[in-house]
């Protein structure tokens, strides 16, 4: 977990933000992680005796700063505020990227099964359980609730598939994509280092092989209604769009079958619609690398079953995820 900090050294300021940066100095509790801390092997030790890190990320973004401990307070279902204390963080007083000018991000906080991940530091407080549900992009609803154990309520019909082992992510075994209904014909192995579920990832990647059978089976189909390709938007980076077509209505959706579940990801979670056109809202990449974006996980609850080492999701209504 990392967060932005009001920088530690005196007559340095941090960045105003709508969002506080943290403050160190303000806090009774804030201390530095002690070299002699069990954690304290993930980081670098500095001259001055302090743990350091240093995190570049897939996307270029880069974090840094001191290791740190504080006590973290969520609101509950007991409805009274509950602290965990002794939880270690990242304060981050450089941070170089996207999330250092343009958005309210403030911080990333880790959820895998890292014993630096919150849920890792949590321990039997959580039962090994956490759910959330992202409501969609013009929803007036901006925020919903990251839930822990008993109070995760399994309502809807869920589909259920088993995390890979040995693996520190949450990856699950993805078989095959479909495109309207039709499944591609890709090689052996495309998918042999699992699918991946990701909020930090605003859309979804695809390694080059499975994207281009999944833009080829596109073209096809919008091909046979005569739809017009044009260049991307300025505002999004997708490489295949067409102009809107009045009153056409012939979207395909998209579905990834993993082990034992299918995820269907519909025509408004599939295309960005902008301006006078739409774009495929899926990207591809050079890496052995599928991750499933935060813009195609728009209302669906996910729920990471830890301790069953199994992921659980259904559809829903995020915007009424309410205390």
């Amino acid at each position: 977990m990392k967060f932005r900090c009001r920088d530690l050294n005196p007559g340095l300021s941090g960045e105003s933000r709508d969002y506080p940066l943290f403050d160190p100095k303000k806090s009774t509790s804030y201390k530095k992680l002690s070299t002699n801390h069990a954690l304290a092997r993930f980081f670098t030790r500095s001259n001055n005796d302090e743990c350091n890190f240093n995190v570049t990320y897939e996307s270029g973004q880069s974090s840094s700063g001191i290791a740190s401990v504080e006590t973290f307070t969520f609101p509950s279902s007991k409805r009274v505020p509950e602290s965990i204390q002794g939880i270690v963080f990242g304060c981050t007083n450089n941070y170089q990227g996207q999330f250092a000018s343009n958005t309210l991000v403030t911080g990333i906080m880790g959820m895998n099964r890292s014993p630096l991940s919150l849920i890792g530091q949590m321990g039997t407080k959580s039962v090994r359980r956490f759910s959330y549900c992202l409501s969609k992009l013009n929803s007036p609803t901006k925020s919903t609730f990251l839930r822990f154990g008993n109070d995760i309520k399994e309502k809807g019909n869920f589909q259920k598939t088993s995390f890979l082992s040995a693996r520190n992510d949450y990856s699950v075994k993805l078989l095959n994509l479909s495109i309207g209904g039709r499944v591609l014909t890709l090689p052996r192995g495309t998918f042999s280092s699992g699918c991946v579920f990701d909020v930090g990832s605003g859309t979804t990647y695809l390694e080059m092989g499975a994207y281009n059978a999944v833009k080829n089976a596109l073209i096809q189909h919008f091909d046979r209604f005569n739809l017009t390709r044009v260049g991307t938007d300025p505002s999004f980076p997708g490489d295949l769009c067409y102009l809107l077509q009045r009153g056409f209505r012939n979207y395909p959706g998209m579905v990834f079958h993993f082990q034992g579940a299918n995820f269907e990801i519909g025509p408004e979670a599939l295309f960005r619609f902008i301006n006078d056109r739409f774009c495929l809202a899926v990207m591809g990449t050079q890496k052995r690398l599928t991750v499933l974006g935060a813009y195609q996980q728009q209302n669906v609850r996910f729920i990471y079953d830890i301790g069953n080492e199994k992921l659980l999701f259904a559809k829903e209504d995020c915007s009424q995820d309410k205390a």
